[in-house]
């Protein structure tokens, strides 16, 4: 769209539909009805526009820039642009259905897809999903259906399928971003809680031999080489000579760098709530399924 809300330039988006329901953890959903009346190729071209769209910004009464759209639908728990659902009206077999959507899910790879990333970035040896996480700040989730299956199985029914995925799925779930940031630092906290050995463990309780107090002290290391010790929460060596990339000088006996990093973001996260936790709580609670991509 271009111009104004009110003066929309020629050629401008326009949506068959809006709709918001903030009190069913769907804040703001973008609905374009195809009729297969335009090529696969024009239908690519709206959702590339319907990003560009999103992009767009304004200053608000503060003079602070955000996005245009947020003007007319406000949505601040959103992490990613507004959803945008394609419903297929056209009674068609499910062959040429399915062939207009893998080449408009092909065409617009780059505007659904959310890019992988991790701390060691994309150069790491041999990456897993699960050692990085998603980026959905600059993406556009689309998810499909037709006239058909919500007519005879309602918009809450498992009748949603999301570019990126191969199964329909309700509408809460189909909305639920997949491997986020969170869901990162979570996995990190299970590992370090796995890792870390419970209070008193070592002791002559456990079988370890306790330390001789007659023991001669271990020389002094000197200056030259600060003293060292196991991270608590991963069990890598440190010391105070390992400073992490903002500065953070670990303390003897503290978190490495690295899980520093880890347990702050973990810590501010846990502050911050949005559409995805609601999103999260309600698939749970209603449609149990396991975490994936």
């Amino acid at each position: 769209m271009y111009g104004t809300f009110t003066t929309p330039a020629k050629g401008s988006l326009r949506a068959d539909a809006v709709l918001t329901a903030p009190e069913d953890g769907m804040p703001v959903l973008f609905v374009e009805v195809d009729r297969f009346s335009e090529p696969a190729a024009v239908l690519s071209r709206k959702i590339v526009d319907y990003r560009e769209f999103f992009r767009r910004r304004l200053p608000d009464t503060r003079d602070r820039h955000v996005p245009l759209w947020s003007s007319q639908w406000p949505a601040p728990e959103l992490v990613s642009h507004p959803p945008l659902a394609l419903v297929f009206a056209k009674d068609v077999t499910d062959t040429v259905l399915q062939r207009r959507i893998a080449e408009v899910r092909g065409n617009t790879r780059d505007c659904w897809g959310a890019p992988w990333t991790s701390y060691l970035g994309l150069g790491a040896p041999n990456p897993r999903e699960e050692d990085g996480w998603r980026q959905y700040g600059d993406i556009v989730p689309v998810i499909t259906t037709t006239l058909a299956q919500l007519q005879q199985r309602g918009p809450h029914g498992p009748v949603w399928t999301r570019f990126g995925r191969s199964r329909p799925e309700p509408l809460t779930d189909a909305l639920t971003h997949r491997n986020t940031h969170e869901d990162y630092m979570e996995r990190e906290e299970r590992l370090q809680a796995a890792r870390t050995p419970p209070p008193g463990y070592g002791d002559s309780q456990h079988g370890a031999p306790m330390k001789d107090p007659w023991t001669q002290p271990e020389e002094d290391p000197g200056e030259d080489e600060p003293p060292g010790w196991e991270c608590p929460s991963c069990h890598t060596p440190t010391s105070t000579a390992a400073p992490g990339l903002d500065g953070y000088a670990p303390e003897p006996g503290g978190r490495c760098p690295r899980c520093e990093q880890v347990h702050r973001e973990l810590t501010q996260s846990r502050t911050q709530t949005g559409v995805l936790a609601r999103l999260r709580a309600r698939a749970e609670g209603r449609h149990p399924s396991s975490p994936g991509a």
